[in-house]
């Protein structure tokens, strides 16, 4: 008799034991097809995201690893912590997790169909949601669960990380190109202006505007410049390329902004003879050997990477309704989250440049770019690609800014 209680005992635990692992698959499969891959696809097609935040191989299988483990795992410890407070409780949060996970999963498929009803989105999503949690539940009691998905939870990150443009961030291939050597004595300064059509400076007669322009027109008397001179893409991280290597951009070839993918530009022919003073926005087309500057802390990098991501997960899950109130992710590849508003710069202008490429006081950034420009014994390349006048456009001629948001001010 007591052997035989012993043997039921013994036979509960593990099914107990077999209920959990299966409620484990359960949030790790479905996390797949609601959180990570959605991201995966949209960030495998976006690599310059991760250019742009200056990311380590680390720091992208750290996402990866997140974004497909982690995260699950934390779903499933709050399931075990509810379990020490009773099956009943552990079941209930078990069948709402699931019933979220579903509605993530269905959710953007909706806000394609039904447009511009963001809440009839949101309250079908959910709906189906709990009704298809139920279903499964059901099901799975009757030994049919989403266990024979497992290989998802492998394929997902494997297809980001070895089936798109982020493979050559992870494992990058080394390379050596030779600048060079001349005799030089004179600096350069190279600005590039982000959105500025040669046409918006011009007046009737095709000549630069005095009038509104009174500093480029000085410089147009004593320089050669270019009346119908245009960039070969629209996009920042194709023409900025462009510009310092003289190629014409090569969509096939999936190139990043970056000096791996661009070994010979304009910093690499320099690259034996003169200093470099570069602030680059989005791109890292300087090479590490020339430009490197001090590495930004892990935890930093990973912060500002998982705030960006877990931005552009909302506009991925939510209907437009309800993304209004997000940061703009317009503007920029990253810091989308991150109040602009600066309340004190940089002790040493020619440290961390990038730290001062915000869209709140464009002009200031250049400014101070401009008045960190020292003599030095060496030819120097001072190099930026600033913000302005790129939209938002918010500055007359004169440097006066005339949106509402300053005039309310």
């Amino acid at each position: 008799m007591e052997h035989d209680e012993e043997k039921k005992g013994v036979e509960m635990k593990l099914r107990l034991s077999k209920d959990r692992i299966i409620d484990l698959f359960d949030i790790l499969l479905l996390s797949s097809f609601a959180l990570a891959q959605p991201l995966f696809d949209l960030l495998s097609r976006n690599a310059e995201f991760f250019v742009a935040h200056k990311s380590e191989p680390l720091d992208i299988l750290l996402l990866i690893l997140t974004l497909s483990w982690v995260l699950p795992a934390g779903f499933f410890l709050v399931e075990l912590a509810a379990h020490k407070l009773g099956s009943r409780l552990q079941q209930a949060i078990h069948t709402l997790l699931v019933a979220v996970l579903f509605a993530a999963i269905i959710l953007p498929i909706l806000k394609r169909i039904i447009r511009g009803h963001g809440i009839v989105s949101l309250c079908l999503a959910t709906c189906l949601g709990l009704f298809f949690s139920l279903v499964y539940l059901r099901l799975r009691s009757k030994r049919m669960s989403l266990i024979f998905l497992w290989p998802a939870t492998l394929i997902f990150p494997a297809l980001f990380l070895f089936h798109s443009p982020v493979y050559k961030i992870v494992f990058p291939k080394s390379f050596r190109v030779a600048s060079p050597k001349f005799k030089a004595n004179t600096n350069i300064i190279m600005v590039v202006f982000d959105e500025f059509p040669l046409t918006s400076l011009l007046d009737e007669n095709q000549q630069v505007d005095p009038d509104l322009y009174p500093n480029f027109a000085a410089l147009a008397r004593c320089a050669t410049w270019y009346r119908n001179a245009t960039t070969v893409s629209e996009g920042t991280l194709n023409s900025l390329p462009a510009i310092l290597d003289g190629l014409l951009p090569r969509p096939n070839l999936q190139l990043l902004p970056e000096a791996k993918d661009h070994p010979k530009t304009l910093f690499r022919l320099l690259g034996e003879s003169y200093s470099f003073h570069v602030v680059e926005n989005n791109t890292r087309l300087c090479p590490e050997d020339l430009c490197g500057s001090p590495s930004t802390p892990l935890k930093q990098r990973l912060h500002g990477l998982l705030s960006d991501v877990a931005v552009l997960y909302l506009y991925i899950l939510l209907p437009s309704d309800f993304t209004h109130g997000l940061p703009d992710i317009s503007h920029s590849w990253k810091n989308f989250g991150q109040n602009a508003t600066r309340t004190s710069y940089l002790a040493n202008p020619l440290s961390e440049f990038e730290e001062l490429t915000d869209w709140e006081d464009r002009p200031q950034v250049f400014k101070e770019f401009i008045n960190s420009i020292q003599p030095s014994s060496k030819p120097t390349l001072h190099f930026i690609h600033t913000l302005l006048p790129h939209a938002p456009w918010e500055y007359l001629p004169s440097g006066k800014k005339y949106t509402l948001d300053m005039a309310v001010r």
